[in-house]
């Protein structure tokens, strides 16, 4: 009996380790503060921090591009936008969405890194969204590098409906999901490339450079996103948010007149698109199809 009650002790003890990393409790865990606890929970880790390994690190980039949209709110209602991570952490969870390439990837980026994960944040140059190409003078994009188990992938988690998983970066594995095919493919030593499986070829959407990043590095990039008139985000706003089967989007395009407000919405069934005639709407579905905290919603005024 005492033997039993001893192997049982002991498996309790020694079950949750996996290749020498064991799970922890949430709270106790002294990297971890408050916002990221929060934060965590909000991706659906509620109490305790799995091994880290790389079914924990794709269900986390999965789980926090399905929770926190890609949206131009900032950009569009000339909104102050602070890189540091924990102010961002802060505000994706009082206001219910997410921001840029640069606020979410930075923020999920400090939270990977503070769980023990090796990560990089690096500069990246986008060359296409879809089949939409681009010709803009600077890097206009972030993304991340971790290193697991002798191995290098890209997560991004700040690229609208794009990969939902890490990337193998030094494979050519190709990975498919609800949003497409991707692989990354090697240019040089420096530098490789994000390409995406459209209409019967690989067409490049962005470029990755890896000399390491730190997040408050962006801050010209930012202001060139949410200022330029180069840049549509900085008078558009577009709110994208992917879910298992599709994803969910609202645009307003000011550089039409007059300006289109449209509803999108593109699952297993097909596309569907919805004209909005007024801005009311526009916040309504703001509200009851995105989740964004009412209280902000009702701060936006008409562009």
């Amino acid at each position: 009996m005492h033997t039993l009650l001893a192997f049982i002790l002991l498996a309790q003890i020694y079950i949750p380790i996996i290749h020498g990393k064991m799970e922890t409790e949430l709270r106790s865990n002294q990297n971890i503060s408050q916002p990221l606890v929060s934060y965590l929970q909000r991706l659906g880790f509620q109490e305790h921090i799995p091994a880290l390994d790389f079914s924990f690190l794709s269900t986390l980039q999965t789980n926090h591009i399905e929770t926190f949209s890609h949206d131009t709110i900032d950009c569009y209602f000339k909104r102050d936008v602070c890189l540091d991570p924990i102010m961002l952490i802060k505000r994706f969870l009082s206001e219910h969405r997410g921001g840029l390439c640069f606020e979410l990837n930075g923020a999920f980026c400090h939270l990977l890194k503070k769980l023990g994960f090796k990560t990089t944040l690096l500069s990246s140059h986008v060359y296409r969204v879809e089949k939409a190409i681009y010709n803009l003078p600077i890097d206009t994009h972030a993304v991340i590098l971790v290193e697991l188990d002798a191995q290098r992938y890209l997560v991004d988690v700040g690229f609208a409906d794009s990969c939902r998983a890490p990337i193998n970066i030094d494979t050519h594995e190709i990975k498919k999901d609800v949003s497409g095919s991707y692989q990354v493919i090697k240019h040089n030593e420096i530098e490789s490339g994000l390409y995406k499986f459209l209409s019967g070829e690989w067409l490049l959407q962005y470029t990755f450079t890896f000399k390491p990043r730190a997040l408050d590095e962006f801050q010209e990039n930012l202001h060139f996103v949410c200022t330029s008139k180069e840049h549509e985000f900085s008078y558009n706003l577009f709110y994208t948010l992917p879910n298992r089967t599709g994803h969910k989007a609202l645009l307003c395009l000011t550089d039409q007149t007059p300006i289109q407000k449209k509803f999108l919405l593109k699952n297993e069934h097909g596309n569907t698109k919805k004209v909005l005639a007024t801005f009311s709407e526009v916040k309504e579905l703001l509200i009851t199809e995105f989740g964004m905290a009412k209280e902000i919603v009702n701060m936006l005024k008409e562009y």
